[in-house]
């Protein structure tokens, strides 16, 4: 019925005026079940939609709409919409999705892919209410997804889902009056949106139809914009972007991976680099092919990058392998050596799994090649994303590193919740050089680790720290460097210029020791600031502000600028100071205090950042766990189930007036039911055979055709390796 709609709106149009938009391309769509959940899926074509009167890649965003009657409706009362004078002109949306406020500000308006510097962007966020057909949602800025799971669903039932896209439509321009010589008269200035740099307009009228097509009115349009278009809703199976299905049980005897354990299914190589996000969802299980793939990073080292770390430009290239172990690619393409320059042949060489041998030159025969960041084409059923987690090109540098892990090596296993770490990149220029490196810091109960002459307001003094930092790439140790809190207004309760390190001063890594363009330098990396607990923090400790005039006994602890310490013996008076004191010549420290740190001597932090994906960097996916197939046994024959037992002849669970149904659950792929009477006669035999699913219906009719009675039956499964399953139901008028 949309699709009429937009054929005599754009008819008339076309007939008034001579032009006509058009909306983005109709989406395919995929849909898989499990046990009371349905996953709509669908492809990205619509995406790559150009206008045909603007030549503007507008898409917005998809709708999924969902029905019970088979897309007769597409919803309940509640889900209509209706204009002012009550006509009825649409569906809500089952679930919505456009894109968000980056994609939007950031979307090129002549292509849809990523705009180059001079190409003109969107530079504004597209959501909310059609300001010209206020009915209609443009999106709330979610964020483009190709998946939606419908957990909403029973077992059994019906579900018919088509899904649309949509696109911004075209946004009316402003006209304001000025009269700026004050001379009575007042120009007009047209001043068109940012999403339009081709000063396209809209119709002088726009028509307003019901729901069946029906002109409801038509009004002015005096800044000529246009209503945002969807594609049309599928009406029939034939349409691509319609599915009716029924959610189930799949076959008892196989099985998939968890959904969150990604690991499962990418197996990455110890020796990787990257640590961003691994996602994949099933679209058509029909696709499942069981091959073994190999997902190999391609990218180039970057003038800034460090020790060889080959970040920028990355792809992932897919290719068929034999086996895990070998990986051996299945099917190759050759080159001759001779039909290539030497730009060209080190193009090839750099190809994943390309080898040189004598005046040939082999690689892998790539199943895809895919961006990172977005979700990729369907692939043997599947579609993946592989995300950074960081930008590789953020506009500003990111605030705080994301850490993969803190490795914790401690005997005191609560030592973790003591220390926060928070470790900042120094700036854009640290960020670029890409610095995919791990980093151990290693405790010590007194300031013992790393020494530092330091430039103070009282002079130059030697400074130690309670801890040392190795880059554990490079196997070197971190030379750091601190302000001792002397930032305006100087805090000296805080510990500014006490020459100690104290909690919450920055830790500098001014001198980590990398190769750069093939010379070792030392450059300032991170900076990194460590939260000790204070006075509050700590449960059952006993602590308190010091006081010259308190006498302290010893193990005391005090709070003093900042920091804790703790007394070596009996004191009074005396502030607590990092300084060594000799105060009777004999070589021993007399100083009563010592700072005191929440680890001991021996302790150590593994520090593992978020990593840049590496050229080389590798995955294999087996995609044959995906719905792997298992011998059937007297367990997966126990969960098999009759519903709805009893079956009530008055029930509608999946009946019409013409017929009932029952529905054996948690089947094998392959078996054979017997129905019998309590008197032991054969009432039917259903021969079921599915790869996927493990449900059989019957439509409780002999096998000449009667509709049974009201009763108690026997059904006996079997399967082709001999295991029996017997149990019984009942029909109750």
């Amino acid at each position: 019925m949309l699709k009429r709609i937009f054929t005599i709106f754009l008819f008339i149009f076309s007939i008034s005026i001579g032009w006509s938009q058009s909306a983005p391309t109709t989406p395919t769509v995929y849909a898989t079940v499990n046990h009371n959940e349905i996953l709509v899926s669908w492809d990205a074509l619509a995406q790559q939609s150009i206008d045909s009167l603007t030549g503007y890649a507008d898409f917005e965003g998809y709708r999924i709409y969902r029905s019970k009657d088979g897309g007769q409706t597409w919803g309940g009362e509640n889900d209509k919409l209706y204009d002012f004078d009550g006509n009825f002109v649409g569906w809500k949306p089952f679930a919505q999705f456009d894109y968000d406020y980056d994609h939007d500000i950031n979307h090129c308006i002549y292509t849809s892919e990523e705009c180059a510097q001079s190409d003109p962007k969107r530079n504004t966020s597209i959501h909310g209410l059609d300001p010209l057909n206020p009915r209609f949602s443009l999106g709330q800025n979610t964020g483009i997804q190709y998946s939606f799971v419908d957990t909403n669903v029973v077992d059994g039932i019906e579900y018919t889902y088509t899904v649309t896209a949509f696109d911004m439509g075209l946004e009316p321009f402003t006209v304001s009056y000025t009269d700026n010589d004050e001379d009575g008269i007042f120009v007009a200035d047209t001043t068109f949106p940012s999403t339009n740099p081709g000063e396209y307009t809209g119709p002088d009228t726009l028509y307003y139809y019901d729901y069946n097509g029906n002109l409801i009115r038509a009004i002015s349009n005096p800044n000529r914009g246009f209503w945002s278009l969807e594609s049309p809703k599928g009406q029939t199976a034939g349409d691509q972007n319609f599915i009716t299905i029924v959610a189930g049980y799949t076959a008892s005897n196989i099985s998939f991976p968890e959904a969150d354990d990604i690991d499962a299914l990418f197996s990455g190589a110890v020796d990787n680099f990257g640590t961003g996000d691994r996602k994949y969802f099933i679209v058509d299980r029909r696709d499942l092919a069981g091959k073994t793939l190999k997902f190999e990073v391609n990218a180039t080292q970057g003038e800034d990058a460090v020790d060889g770390m080959a970040c920028e430009y990355p792809s992932l290239f897919i290719y068929e392998i034999d086996d895990s172990t070998s990986q051996n690619p299945v099917s190759l393409i050759s080159h001759s050596v001779s039909e290539y320059d030497s730009l060209g042949l080190d193009s090839l060489l750099n190809l994943p799994g390309s080898e040189l041998d004598g005046n040939s030159l082999t690689h892998p025969d790539y199943r895809m090649i895919a961006d990172f960041d977005e979700w990729s084409d369907l692939l043997d059923g599947i579609r993946f994303k592989f995300d950074h987690s960081i930008p590789l090109y953020p506009s500003m540098t990111p605030t705080e590193v994301n850490l993969v892990d803190l490795e914790w090596h401690s005997q005191d296993t609560t030592l973790s919740q003591f220390v926060d770490f928070n470790l900042q990149y120094n700036g854009i220029s640290s960020y670029s050089r890409r610095l995919n490196f791990d980093y151990r810091i290693d405790f010590y109960k007194e300031p013992v680790g790393d020494t530092l002459m330091y430039q103070g307001i009282y002079g130059v003094k030697p400074i130690g720290f309670p801890f040392r930092i190795t880059n554990l790439w490079t196997g070197k140790k971190v030379g750091i460097s601190f302000q001792d809190f002397i930032i305006a207004p100087i805090d000296f309760d805080l510990g500014a210029s006490d020459y100690t390190w104290t909690r919450g001063e920055q830790i500098k890594f001014t001198q980590d020791t990398l190769m750069i363009s093939g010379d070792t330098t030392s450059v300032f990396t991170y900076k990194l600031t460590l939260e000790l607990p204070g006075v509050d923090d700590l449960e059952n400790m006993e602590s308190v502000v010091w006081d010259q005039n308190i006498e302290y006994a010893e193990e005391s602890i005090v709070l003093y600028k900042n920091m804790l310490w703790r007394a070596v013996f009996i004191t009074t008076g005396d502030e607590p100071i990092p300084d060594f004191i000799d105060n009777d010549g004999d070589g021993g420290n007399d100083n009563p205090w010592r700072l005191w740190y929440p680890w001991d001597t021996g302790d150590y932090v593994i520090v593992r950042p978020q990593k840049f994906y590496v050229d080389g960097d590798h995955w294999i996916a087996n995609l044959g766990i995906l719905g792997e197939s298992h011998d059937v046994t007297d367990t997966t024959l126990q969960e098999i189930k009759v519903v709805p037992n009893p079956y009530l002849v008055h029930s509608r669970f999946n009946e019409t007036k013409t017929e009932r149904k029952l529905r054996f659950t948690h089947l094998p792929q392959k078996c054979r039911i017997t129905v019998y009477s309590v008197t032991g006669e054969v009432v039917t035999t259903i021969d079921h055979e599915s790869v996927y699913d493990g449900n059989a219906w019957w439509d409780m009719r002999t096998g000449n055709g009667n509709l049974i009675s009201p009763g108690l039956y026997i059904y006996f499964v079997e399967t082709e390796n001999g295991f029996t399953h017997i149990d019984k139901f009942a029909v109750v008028r």
